[in-house]
């Protein structure tokens, strides 16, 4: 078999799978619709395999997609990677290997992505109709983006399935729609939190409303989940949407290094303390740190002085010395 052919194999794999996991989800049966799901994400990472083997068409498909390789001696001095089992590549490593090839495509998506399939695995059930659309909702601009990179028109591909995923779209953003629009009127002590959806710690959707038609201030809501109507603790949730919200900008800091874009509040104690260019301070009270009193370096949640919020930690402790 040519690389040819096993691209085009992959491709065939992955629109199959696609093409299944929307049919059986737009069916009548609860366990069918999950596993649908799951044949949905199973085809959406194949495509993106696709789209990265057809990057490279002179060398075998598993040279591209596999998973773990080592150096082998050829004798004379070189050596040659050699593939390790026949494990590929995961949604957790995808995005890597599109910025090793150059691909163009939304990095904060596919790790997105990632947490959605782990979180399908773990904790949807049967039971959860609405969580199960999100799921597939979430991904919908991603799969289309990978059709338009693999150089398909994704509407013949999916033929009458297009329709259907697009209607499986419809629903769900209007359902986010009406969630959002009951948050208006509140006042927001940061303008990421405003436009962050708020998350079930319970089912993991991002259909949570604010049930109380009085309510205008953001650290003190009354929060429901639509998927699971289960109510959520107001700064659990505020904590959790700003995590899930800088989740990536977090894993890039913690592994390429640089600062993370959220941390703890020293004044209320809550991971809430917003720090990127547009939105700076607590998004639960509002504080926001200034200059170090005494060597003027800029303040944040890990060099504060958490007895003293005017003075970095390095001069509270040459002060302290002092007295």
């Amino acid at each position: 078999m040519t690389n040819a052919d096993d691209r085009n194999h992959l491709y065939k794999n992955a629109r199959d799978a696609i093409d299944m996991g929307i049919t059986d989800y737009s069916s009548n049966s609860p366990s069918r619709a999950a596993s649908g799901v799951r044949n949905f994400y199973s085809g959406t990472l194949l495509l993106a395999k696709y789209v990265l083997a057809e990057r490279a068409p002179d060398v075998g498909v598993m040279s591209v997609i596999g998973k773990n390789f080592e150096p082998v001696p050829t004798g004379d001095g070189d050596v040659e990677f050699v593939q390790l089992g026949h494990r590929t590549i995961d949604f957790e490593e995808i995005g890597r290997r599109f910025k090793k090839f150059g691909i163009d495509i939304d990095q904060k998506a596919l790790h997105d992505l990632n947490r959605i399939r782990t979180n399908l695995e773990h904790f949807y059930t049967d039971e959860e109709p609405d969580a199960i659309r999100e799921v597939m909702a979430k991904a919908f601009p991603v799969v289309i983006s990978l059709f338009h990179l693999a150089g398909k028109v994704p509407r013949d591909e999916l033929g009458a399935n297009w329709d259907k995923l697009i209607k499986i779209q419809e629903i769900y953003e209007k359902e986010l729609a009406r969630c959002r629009e009951s948050f208006a009127g509140v006042e927001w002590l940061s303008d990421t939190l405003a436009n962050t959806p708020y998350n079930c710690p319970s089912c993991h959707s991002d259909l949570v409303i604010q049930d109380d038609p009085e309510w205008s201030k953001s650290h003190d809501a009354k929060l429901r989940c639509l998927s699971c109507r289960e109510w959520l603790d107001p700064q659990e949730a505020m904590e959790r949407a700003l995590e899930l919200y800088f989740e990536y900008e977090s894993y890039i800091a913690a592994t390429d290094g640089g600062e993370a874009p959220v941390g703890t509040c020293p004044e209320c104690g809550l991971e809430t303390y917003v720090m990127t260019e547009d939105d700076f301070g607590c998004a639960n009270c509002g504080t926001v740190l200034e200059e170090c009193a005494r060597c003027h370096t800029g303040l944040d949640p890990w060099n504060v002085d958490y007895d003293n919020h005017s003075l970095c930690s390095y001069c509270a402790n040459l002060m302290s010395k002092d007295d």
